[in-house]
């Protein structure tokens, strides 16, 4: 194959077509690429394309670059089926470059074509190309190019590089050059050699470690490079450093603590956004507190003066495009038992957001699922404000009162009363900011604080507005629980509504998510306020573009699940349904600001229970029908890859929505799934064999919720459905979403404890004790899971006591330990009284547990009477001397 040469006619064919996909203009582009994949069906492809590219210089250069860009990817793509022989030439083609350099221009393609070689290839395959390269980093004529190809190399398949390979670590060889290079002239050179290094950090190689002290050495030597590039990548390399090595550094630190605190100061954005990650990862390591305490009083004030908005960001904000709607944690059942898993720029910004209403209905996409949606909005490490409020938040956390006495300060004195208005912004960020880890202190200055916000939510500026929402927000914890914020929670709460109406979409899209905030911090304390929430809310609705109504959903949806069943009340309903059913009715079953509204009514179903039944027929109805047509086109798209794949997120919002339906309507449900088309039970039996885990984990929670509402609906489906839990369950490597095994488990107790059919339960049994045993005494499982499992084997052992008992022994330890953390409610307390039912026919295997068992008891507070006669009959089975009620008399 070295002597191979192309057969001139089809090499003519293919540097037509490479000549025609060069040209942006042709419009043909797409037929062109359908060709260029057709070729890979010949063996010898690869090699016309490694000749174009390496050895045809007749041709122009972008014939070339287009050939060289096709090997690469052809290389990462279909390696496997690239022949040995091909592979071999493009090799030998690659070495000949690096040995005899004379064309710079596609030294960095192939660059690209080698790396491609090593990644999909690995290192060992080709080891006589790294030893190459690394001898080529002392050659100055071909400098650039073996460290641009080293650079690629080590990004893509650092890990083998320090892989033993024929006796030699390749990576104890390649540091040294590396580290010659960053005293390089070049610049450029330097930050190659740095950033190559830097892929090694984190992955802590012997041959990296060995050598350590050397690339400290000379990483130093560029702390004050002139060029900015350099000063970026040794930010980042430190910071790396610093998570990865602490120790290591200590020679370095007053040097490096002073240089972080001056990089907050350069003009670079990258050189200030890598000091920024450097001291998030300071406040994150357990060393070398006490030594930053003499520099806070640098850092801090640092850190402010970076908040202020800059030009840029004004002119960003200026160009602003609504973000998409954040929405809120879908919520596990089991919730009553165990653990669950929801100046000149005055007028620029005077009209900040005045957003297009022209698509007011039309689809819109709906980014996953976060948490804290009150704090992706301001620093969200875009920009170097963004980065240092950031920064600042997890300094506080760490460094607590030092930082915090130090922060009032400045603000009070400097910053809360400048005369411009960005300055004071940046201050009102500061203190949401460090709300969490100053509050000790700031709530002695609370009483000044909280007042001074709720003046700045009126200020002229809507960025003030705004950041005053999200700050005062950041307080909720304590505007509940201290008793002397008693009198400031109504005119925070109050002072929110009145900027959910505000005439600036940010301030609106703040006050929402303050108040979401709130809201959960306050649950029941809103309940005398919930007319004047919901008038507020109406008015909103009136008012709110597209955007903005989809965090009203969120606020709505979090005031039912906050207020429950106080919401179900007819003045409350008047108020609260019809903008709702009004966007229900408008929007499309394709329109994706479906989700929202979906999650929204599913905390207003089971908050308003009876009170929704007016509303629940076409809902209902209509959430059936989403899941159906889901499946349909799911099923379509599987028999045909040219069918588009359907947003699997309308699925599992209806399965949210129908869960809340149930929960809410109870037994009333009944009727309404009995005569569903098609018949919701066969959906969902097919949606328990889904791949996606959110439809597992939607799917056996509404499983969970009919058991409990309508167990008969169940009744034809309950050997598919416990065949399918058990697979599930019988997962031993843990890759299905932790949220998918709380709800398997916690559906299968609300199965087994209403299944009529004993003899048909006991043939499930040795089955489920293999699979759910496990879950209970994995010591690597999530407490959620040990806690359900707990639950589950309790009321497998009520079902059948004779069956379980035989496995007392090997799991009542673990069942006791794991039972003092589970709060008080129906759900342990059959799980207990099956725990009783297992004792009564085994009371041998449970003596060694006395101590613990007696423990698990006396915290109980409120035990029911079939409770009491349970645990006393196991005492009067000769089991334990003292009657068991004496323990709730302590």
């Amino acid at each position: 194959m070295m002597s191979w040469q192309p057969q001139q006619q089809s090499l003519r064919e293919l540097l037509v077509l490479l000549r025609d996909a060069a040209d942006p203009n042709n419009r043909e582009q797409a037929l062109i690429n359908q060709r260029l994949l057709s070729f890979h069906n010949y063996p010898d492809y690869n090699a016309y394309l490694a000749y174009i590219l390496m050895k045809l210089k007749t041709q122009d250069m972008n014939t070339r670059m287009i050939a060289g860009l096709q090997l690469k990817n052809s290389i990462k793509n279909h390696f496997n089926t690239i022949p040995l022989r091909v592979l071999d030439y493009i090799k030998q083609l690659c070495t000949d470059v690096i040995n005899f350099p004379d064309e710079s221009c596609i030294c960095k393609t192939v660059s690209s074509v080698i790396a491609a070689i090593i990644s999909r290839g690995q290192v060992h395959n080709w080891s006589s190309m790294i030893l190459l390269l690394i001898e080529k980093l002392q050659d100055p004529v071909v400098l650039e190019f073996s460290l641009n190809t080293v650079v690629m190399i080590c990004a893509d398949s650092a890990q083998e590089l320090d892989q033993e390979i024929q006796g030699i670590r390749p990576l104890r060889f390649m540091i040294p050059p590396l580290i010659e290079c960053y005293s390089n002239a070049e610049p450029h050179t330097r930050v190659q050699a740095i950033n190559a290094t830097s892929q090694f950090v984190l992955l802590k190689q012997s041959s990296f470690i060995e050598q350590l002290d050397s690339i400290l050495t000379g990483l130093y030597t560029r702390s004050h490079d002139p060029d900015p590039r350099v000063r970026q990548e040794f930010g980042k390399i430190i910071a790396a450093l610093l998570e990865a090595f602490p120790q290591k550094l200590e020679p370095y630190l007053y040097t490096t603590i002073e240089y972080m605190i001056q990089a907050l100061n350069d003009n670079n954005d990258e050189i200030v956004l890598g000091a920024c990650d450097f001291w998030i990862q300071y406040a994150h390591s357990e060393l070398y507190k006490d030594q930053l305490l003499p520099y806070l009083y640098q850092l801090i004030p640092a850190l402010l003066n970076r908040m202020v908005y800059s030009e840029s960001d004004l002119l960003d904000i200026n160009q602003f495009v609504p973000s998409h709607y954040i929405r809120r944690d879908y919520k596990l059942k089991n919730s009553s038992a165990a653990t669950n898993i929801k100046n000149t720029s005055s007028d620029l910004l005077s009209d900040l957001e005045e957003e297009d209403d022209s698509d007011d209905n039309s689809s819109s996409t709906t980014s996953s699922l976060i948490d804290d949606v009150e704090d992706a909005e301001f620093y969200s490490m875009d920009s170097p404000r963004q980065s240092s409020a950031s920064a600042l938040d997890i300094l506080s956390v760490t460094f607590r009162d030092d930082m915090c006495t130090i922060l009032l300060d400045i603000l009070f004195n400097q910053t809360l009363d400048h005369q411009d208005w960005a300055v004071r912004e940046s201050g009102i960020l500061a203190i949401g900011a460090a709300a969490e880890g100053g509050i000790h202190i700031m709530s002695n200055h609370l009483n000044k604080l909280i007042p001074y916000l709720l003046k700045s939510m009126g200020d002229p500026q809507p960025l003030v507005r705004s950041i005053s929402c999200w700050a005062i927000s950041r307080f909720s914890n304590w505007l509940v629980h201290e008793h002397k914020a008693t009198s400031f929670f109504e005119p925070v709460l109050f002072g929110l509504l009145n900027r959910l109406l505000d005439s600036n979409q940010r301030v609106q899209e703040s006050a929402c998510t303050g108040f979401i905030v709130l809201a959960e911090f306050a649950a029941k304390r809103l309940v005398p306020y919930i007319y004047t929430v919901l008038t507020h809310t109406n008015r909103a609705f009136a008012v709110y573009k597209r955007k903005n109504r989809l965090f009203l959903y969120d606020a709505l949806g979090t005031l039912a699940d906050s207020v429950k069943a106080e919401l179900n009340q007819p003045q409350y309903i008047y108020l609260l349904m019809p903008p709702l059913i009004t966007k229900w009715n408008e929007l499309s079953d394709k329109d994706t600001d479906l989700f929202p509204l979906l999650e929204c009514l599913s905390n207003i179903t089971a908050a308003l229970g009876p009170g929704f039944i007016q509303y629940v027929d076409p809902v209902f109805s209509r959430c059936v029908k989403l899941i159906s047509s889901t499946l349909q086109e799911q099923m379509m798209a599987d028999q045909n890859p040219e069918k588009i794949v359907p947003n699997v997120e309308f699925l599992i919002a209806a399965l949210d929505l129908l869960s809340g339906i149930v929960q809410g309507l109870g037994a009333t449900i009944e009727p309404l799934i009995a005569q569903t088309n098609p018949p919701l039970l066969s959906l969902l039996a097919n949606c328990i064999h889904d791949p996606v885990s959110e439809v597992l984990q939607s799917t056996f929670a509404l499983l969970g919720d009919i058991a409990v509402a309508s167990f008969q609906s169940l009744v034809p489906y309950l050997h598919t459905i416990i065949q399918e839990m058990i697979q599930i369950l019988c997962n031993r490597d843990y890759i299905i979403s932790i949220s998918v095994y709380n709800n398997v488990i916690w559906a299968l107790g609300e199965i087994v404890i209403r299944w009529e059919s004993k003899q048909e339960v006991e043939a499930y049994i040795p089955s489920l004790i293999q699979v759910v045993l496990p879950l209970l005494t994995h010591p690597n499982v999530p407490a959620s899971i040990h806690e359900n499992a707990m639950i589950a084997l309790g009321r497998l052992g009520l079902v059948c006591p004779r069956l379980l008992s035989v496995h007392l022994e090997k799991f009542i330890k673990p069942w006791l330990e794991t039972s003092l953390s589970v709060r008080e409610g129906e759900e342990k307390e059959t799980a207990f009284r099956g725990l009783c039912a297992i004792i009564k026919l085994n009371a041998q295997d449970a003596h060694e547990q006395l101590a613990l068992l007696l423990v698990a008891i006396s915290i109980w507070r409120t035990p029911s009477s079939s409770l009491l006669v349970d645990l006393n009959h196991v005492s009067k089975k000769g089991l334990y001397k003292l009657p068991f009620y004496l323990f709730f008399c302590c």
